[in-house]
């Protein structure tokens, strides 16, 4: 294990790793790229700063002192760098989710504190993709689709809801390679949520059954409104967010704008206070989609249409979108993948910043412990050249220029 520096950030990392640049920063921790020079390959590694508090190393009767020279986060926080550990430890390798390769050992328990990930390094977002004037052939959007869709029914499957699917959190590369990260927020299907918290889902992405504080609707049609979303956007001739609302009313405002008023057995499980905000709202016609998207096929116009049901129970599923005829040129069922086993969640019930840290630290010990993973595989039925007209390497090179090389 060595330290080293990289424009003033400090890393804590085997040999190994030889840090290459920064490749994004905030206020909770950094990510650069990096050469893993064992394996001959290029990985994205995320340090998440001051996660867990620092304890005195000198004991007393077995209890753990906080050293108050070192910050830390949240309990909340704590938990969501816990999950997203977890989860990616128990998705293992799948083509279209963000790969956990390794996950730095702590010097020690007591001094553990910052995290850091070691993932697949992929080139851009899409939401770099949707905001560049990079050209998006049918084919494009069809195939992103067509990933997308095949990572949230592994992760469905799995009995995980992502919960903040968007352009942001879908990673790409050049060949059009895609791939889902951030399972931060995650939760379980059917899992009670509080509305009160801003931890669930980014706005613009929100379902209506959320809008409506209907702690009853946790399904994977949540995942599926925001992947509908992230479809019109990409649809779109100027690409633009198709339900920009400024506050939660406004969100459900625009929705009802545009898909229409919804019939009152739609919005049954819905709160009365929800219920009565919809109702009471002007009459809206449904707007035509083939009015919206003039350039779009019918095949497509109705798989967006099924994917943005008012009514989370008439949404199409995952395992259904990609049934749907929009994918007839590229569905094959070697490409999707049920994943054997329900996450265990159990983890969610510590609120104490020493039992998550432990869990945290215990769970890194355990990935060390199963390196040799057996890797998921599948089978292509169609190459890449076949199922794409071209690469988007144009716009990557605008965001990365020499650095991916």
């Amino acid at each position: 294990m060595i330290t080293t520096k990289i424009d003033d950030e400090v890393f804590r990392i085997p040999k190994k790793y030889k840090l290459i640049e920064i490749r994004g920063q905030g206020s909770y921790g950094v990510v650069v790229s990096a050469k893993d020079t064992v394996k001959n390959e290029l990985v994205a590694i995320k340090k998440n700063r001051n996660v867990y508090p620092v304890y005195h190393t000198e004991k007393k009767k077995g209890e753990y002192a906080i050293n108050e020279a070192y910050s830390h986060r949240s309990e909340t926080s704590q938990k969501r760098i816990l999950r997203e550990l977890k989860i990616l430890m128990h998705f293992g390798q799948h083509p279209n989710i963000v790969s956990l390769k390794d996950v730095i050992l702590p010097k020690s328990f007591e001094l553990f504190s910052d995290v850091y990930f070691v993932t697949d390094l992929m080139e851009c977002d899409l939401k770099n993709i949707i905001e560049s004037d990079q050209v998006l052939t049918p084919s494009h959007i069809q195939y992103f689709m067509y990933q997308i869709l095949i990572a949230l029914h592994y992760i469905h499957s799995a009995n995980i809801l992502h919960r903040d699917l968007k352009p942001e959190n879908i990673l790409l590369n050049s060949d059009c390679e895609l791939k889902v990260c951030d399972f931060g927020l995650a939760r379980y299907v059917d899992f009670k949520h509080d509305m009160s918290t801003s931890f669930v889902v980014t706005r613009w992405y929100r379902s209506p059954e959320l809008l409506l504080s209907n702690a009853s609707c946790n399904s994977g049609a949540i995942d599926i409104w925001s992947a509908g979303c992230i479809f019109a956007e990409l649809l779109g001739r100027k690409r633009r967010v198709l339900f920009p609302g400024n506050n939660p009313i406004d969100q459900l405002t625009k929705i009802v704008q545009l898909l229409g008023t919804p019939h009152p057995s739609d919005i049954k499980a819905a709160t009365e206070d929800g219920k009565q905000f919809v109702l009471n709202l002007p009459y809206s016609k449904k707007k035509p989609w083939n009015k919206l998207f003039p350039d779009s096929s019918a095949d497509c116009l109705d798989f967006l249409d099924k994917m943005l049901q008012f009514n989370h129970e008439k949404r199409i599923s995952a395992y259904d979108a990609l049934r749907h005829p929009y994918f007839k040129n590229l569905f094959s069922e070697n490409d999707i993948i049920t994943h054997p086993d329900k996450f265990d969640f159990r983890f969610e019930k510590y609120e104490d910043s020493k039992s998550l840290k432990r869990e945290c630290y215990n769970s890194i010990l355990a990935f060390h412990e199963k390196q040799n993973v057996k890797r998921i595989t599948t089978t292509r039925t169609a190459s890449k050249s076949n199922r794409l007209e071209s690469p988007i390497s144009d716009v990557i090179e605008e965001y990365f220029g020499e650095t991916k090389k």
